[in-house]
């Protein structure tokens, strides 16, 4: 289990604070939750009983999957030969196996299941550990809105100097001695203290990267590694069908010992089918790693083209509403799209923008 992953679901956007003080513009920073929860003991140690819970059972499960697959493999090696009464009662003991793996399962995986659980009685004290320090630092220093880079909003760009990571991780750790205050203190007038940003904006950066040329050719490229690994995975289904055809014809015939050999062999091209289908379009697939390695060099120049915008333009934070940032409403006017297409060189020359 990943730092990444736990944390994203503590802040998933923004904490919004209100002051009884009044302000002209609202003010923010960001921090990263993952740099911040690396300096906890506690969270370290509740990821090591989740992670020696769950390989626990995950063990458990693999022998209940391993007890059904043995069992099923059992029935089809004496499916012809069973009587009604046993091949009924084969096909219940199969039923009850499943049954029980399913529910193992999500007693314990599933959705409020005991791994879900007992994440939730670990992680919410130490979540509401820091979320307390976090509502302190804002006060201290007059933000209004913060910001988790690590979560699963897209900021394209943001200046280093709106940075609070530091500021919170520091106020997460035990108390120093009266010694060690004065040194520290004498060292934090040494570095650089975090501002509070005033400006933002957003990009869309799906709009932007369709306008791209070289977009045209990651989508003609991925047609034809899609259509290359279609035509093995066809041909693969294609050998299945016909191992399953011809055992099907032949089974009448067939010994005990050569039954069972040909359905060892059509196991074995159903994993193959299986494992290639994985490799090829799972998560982590080539299809999908690949479209990620071409779009990479696209995403990059956006990104370096949004930096120089921002910087022109002196705004704080870019964010891109095409993520999974959940923007209810922006103004349209605060939508730096078109003036990085023009860094681009691929602006509308008949479009006026601000």
């Amino acid at each position: 289990m990943k730092n990444a992953n736990t944390m994203k679901s503590f802040f998933l956007i923004t904490l919004f604070l209100f002051f009884h003080y009044t302000t002209i513009a609202q003010k923010f920073g960001y921090f990263d939750s993952q740099v911040v929860v690396q300096t906890l003991n506690e969270y370290k140690t509740a990821q090591q009983e989740l992670d020696k819970l769950a390989t626990s059972w995950k063990s458990e499960l693999d022998k209940k999957y391993a007890a059904l697959d043995k069992k099923e493999k059992e029935f089809a090696a004496k499916e012809l030969i069973l009587d009604a009464f046993d091949r009924k009662q084969m096909l219940d003991e199969i039923y009850e196996l499943e049954q029980d793996v399913e529910t193992y399962r999500k007693e314990k995986f599933g959705f409020e299941g005991e791994l879900y659980l007992k994440r939730q009685a670990l992680i919410t004290p130490i979540q509401e550990k820091v979320f307390d320090k976090i509502e302190s630092v804002c006060r201290k220093n007059r933000l209004e809105f913060l910001f988790d880079k690590a979560s699963d909003m897209v900021i394209i760009y943001a200046d280093p100097i709106h940075n609070y990571t530091e500021l919170v991780a520091e106020s997460l750790q035990p108390k120093k001695e009266e010694a060690e205050e004065e040194d520290a203190a004498y060292a934090e007038e040494e570095k650089p203290k975090p501002e509070p940003a005033e400006h933002a904006g957003y990009i869309e950066s799906d709009y932007i990267i369709k306008k791209m040329p070289e977009y045209q050719d990651v989508l003609n490229e991925m047609k034809n590694f899609e259509a290359m690994w279609q035509n093995h995975f066809d041909s693969l289904n294609n050998q299945l069908d016909s191992l399953y055809g011809a055992f099907k014809k032949d089974e009448v015939y067939l010994t005990d010992e050569m039954r069972t050999e040909r359905l060892e062999e059509i196991d074995e091209k159903k994993e193959d089918v299986r494992k290639f289908q994985v490799d090829k379009y799972g998560p982590d697939g080539e299809v999908f790693t690949k479209r990620i390695d071409l779009l990479k060099p696209l995403q990059e120049k956006i990104f370096e083209k949004t930096e120089e915008v921002a910087l022109e333009k002196n705004v704080h934070f870019i964010f891109d509403k095409t993520g999974d940032l959940s923007l209810f409403y922006v103004n349209p006017v605060y939508n730096y799209s078109d003036y990085v297409l023009e860094a681009l060189e691929l602006g509308d020359p008949e479009d006026v923008i601000r």
